[in-house]
């Protein structure tokens, strides 16, 4: 059930009402300059990181079944659960269980939530330490300082000292997600045209056999209300959960042309937040409109109450495209040069946009 006095909800009518929406000739004012836009092909997809999304699955399918991942244990968990020598690994004066990436050790059944959290994060930098490895050894520019770049043959035991991600880490995850890698970052556009394109165009595999037709969802969010973009309570020292992150585009062509930003959640490293991000911006404000909170790092997305938010305006937008809709507004965001050969600068891009407006021209012709 959508929170109506956070988020406000639309179902697009026809093909150009979502444009008039969004830049303020229709019901709502013009939110263009306001928001950043992330566009979803399916209604049912929550607003949620790759990495922590379906229970890790995606995660998961980056890890092979024969990696295991080293677990630091203390000598009371070791009393405890009589986790035999055999069974542990020495290191630094630390010992060691090794779990595969469905959390299965040789003594199963022991791993509190703590232990659970700790582990996404192991798992998290493992995937993102494959894909540096990778993308080094086959000459791409990969921006690291030289402490993440020690991490790449040696990354089994290291753990973030308080929380994750850490900023040196930054760069490189917002590189990753962009090309796909599961990461607990998620991908926004300055440019909502772009984004409208990722919520549509999913229409062009109408063909295969595992496509579901499904209305698509632009999200709009607010994000210039948390400007200046303070990660930390300058009155209590309190620091927030809640980070935005605009990587470099100079390198990265599609990046470029996409307006890519990045929004995220730090957690410490015995809590994590799988709530959908919409409902842990929407939560906090709950708490800060009740003051129900300890003030502690990091038990808060943001420092904002409702008193922060201008009349007339909202947290989040979302948009709901209509499944018959998509071809039609495909279209028009092609027109608008919104098609492959811009979003996906390169010989490709090029390719991809032959053949998809084919496509688009058949889907239309029905």
């Amino acid at each position: 059930m959508v929170d109506e006095k956070y988020i406000w909800e639309h179902k697009i009518k026809n093909c150009y009402e979502l444009f008039d929406l969004i830049e303020g000739r229709d019901e709502i004012e013009n939110i263009h300059g306001k928001c950043i836009f992330r566009g979803i092909k399916k209604e049912s997809y929550p607003l949620c990181p790759k990495s922590l999304r379906n229970d890790g699955a995606d995660l998961n399918e980056a890890i092979s079944p024969k990696e295991t991942f080293p677990y630091r244990v203390t000598n009371a968990q070791i009393r405890e659960y009589s986790i035999p020598q055999d069974d542990l690994e020495k290191y630094g004066g630390e010992y060691y269980l090794r779990t595969n990436k469905y959390y299965e050790t040789p003594r199963d059944g022991w791993f509190d939530d703590i232990s659970l959290n700790r582990l996404q994060i192991k798992k998290e930098c493992n995937v993102l330490m494959k894909f540096i490895n990778r993308a080094d050894k086959t000459g791409l520019k990969i921006n690291i300082n030289q402490e993440i770049r020690d991490l790449i043959d040696n990354s089994d035991f290291y753990y973030p000292e308080d929380y994750w991600p850490r900023e040196s880490f930054y760069e490189i995850i917002g590189l990753a997600q962009h090309y796909g890698m599961p990461t607990r970052f998620l991908d926004w556009s300055y440019d909502y045209k772009s984004s409208i394109y990722f919520a549509v165009s999913d229409i062009l595999n109408y063909k295969d056999k595992d496509y579901e037709e499904a209305d698509g969802v632009l999200w709009a969010f607010n994000y210039k209300l948390f400007y200046p973009f303070n990660h930390k309570n300058n009155r209590t020292g309190e620091k927030f959960k809640l980070r935005f992150y605009r990587p470099e585009y100079y390198s990265n062509p599609n990046l470029t042309a996409q307006k890519g930003f990045f929004t995220f959640i730090i957690n410490d490293l015995y809590n994590q937040d799988e709530k959908s991000f919409d409902d842990i911006i929407i939560d906090d404000f709950k708490k800060n409109n009740d003051n129900n909170f300890s003030g502690e790092s990091l038990t808060r997305s943001h420092g904002l109450t409702d008193s922060d938010v201008p009349e007339g305006e909202k947290i989040f937008y979302k948009f709901i495209i209509p499944s018959k809709l998509k071809p039609k507004i495909l279209k028009k965001i092609y027109e608008d040069d919104y098609s492959e050969e811009f979003l996906f600068p390169g010989y490709n891009g090029v390719s991809n946009s032959v053949k998809n407006k084919v496509i688009l021209d058949e889907l239309l012709m029905k």
